[in-house]
């Protein structure tokens, strides 16, 4: 009788820590998907100004009106724009309208999205740049210049995108990286080239087509490319990008002395923004 009590009694243990570990498993942080809140880089702009230059994510989404100071009420947005590292070019209207009851923000990534039941709905992995469009003509291709909302940044916000523009001197490079070794590019190689404007948006703002800069760099054979701006952003060339029937591949120097690039390419008769690049840093030729 009593070892039958010491093998009930041994068995009842053995139930009730079986139960408390289980329960403490259920209940240990970070299972799952839970990501603890961290400090990542990404680049928040309220029209031209850069209002963040990092933020704290975390697996639940944080509205990006709270991590934009000086932002005003999200009813008076005209626009969000986001490009991921890819320099892919995400826009939305009117979000206070578009997306009503979605906040928009940001979590783990950084990724974009409206918040939806919880959870980031349309999300946009990769964040470099998050811009809030409050001007209207920025989104109409005044302040922004290209007609698309699709980020330029360099008007001033007065109106169109001509005006002088600082003359590139040999102050202002980039690095130029190939199979054979690194080299620097210098702004003053840009002026010789023939000027070129933009197929939409700000059309009078003279520039350089990229091919021309490829030509003066030395790599006029390059079939990859791969773009690197002072964001971080990134942006892979290759293909029908160097197509000028398909593409139009435009450089300039902004009102603030700052390399901008962007991709236009054909959509029927049409052309539209593919992709864009603020200060470029560094051209890798991948092959």
């Amino acid at each position: 009788m009593l070892r039958r009590l010491f093998v009930a009694l041994a068995l009842a243990g053995a139930v009730t820590a079986t139960a408390t570990a289980c329960k403490k498993k259920e209940a240990a942080p970070g299972q799952g998907t839970a990501v603890a809140a961290q400090k990542v880089p990404v680049a928040i702009f309220v029209d031209d100004k850069q209002v963040a230059t990092e933020a704290t994510l975390g697996a639940t989404p944080t509205e990006l009106a709270g991590l934009a100071p000086g932002a005003p009420p999200l009813d008076q947005w005209i626009g969000i724009e986001v490009i991921d590292t890819a320099g892919k070019v995400h826009t939305t209207l009117a979000p206070a309208k578009n997306k009503a009851g979605e906040p928009p923000a940001l979590a783990a990534g950084p990724t974009f999205g409206f918040v939806k039941a919880g959870a980031l709905d349309g999300a946009v992995a990769a964040v470099a740049k998050v811009t809030i469009l409050t001007r209207p003509q920025a989104a109409a291709g005044g302040g922004r210049d290209d007609g698309h909302g699709h980020g330029g940044g360099d008007s001033g916000g007065g109106g169109g995108g001509g005006g002088e523009r600082p003359v590139p001197t040999a102050e202002l490079t980039f690095e130029v990286e190939t199979p054979k070794g690194t080299s620097t590019f210098t702004g003053d190689k840009l002026v010789p080239l023939p000027s070129v404007t933009a197929p939409v948006g700000d059309t009078e703002t003279p520039g350089w087509n990229f091919l021309d800069v490829m030509k003066a760099a030395g790599i006029a054979d390059a079939k990859v490319l791969h773009l690197t701006d002072s964001e971080n952003a990134n942006l892979r060339l290759e293909g029908d990008d160097f197509d000028p029937a398909k593409t139009m591949l435009y450089v300039k120097v902004n009102k603030s002395g700052v390399i901008r690039f962007r991709v236009f390419r054909k959509q029927g008769d049409a052309w539209e923004v593919g992709g864009e690049l603020r200060g470029i840093t560094k051209i890798k030729v991948v092959s």
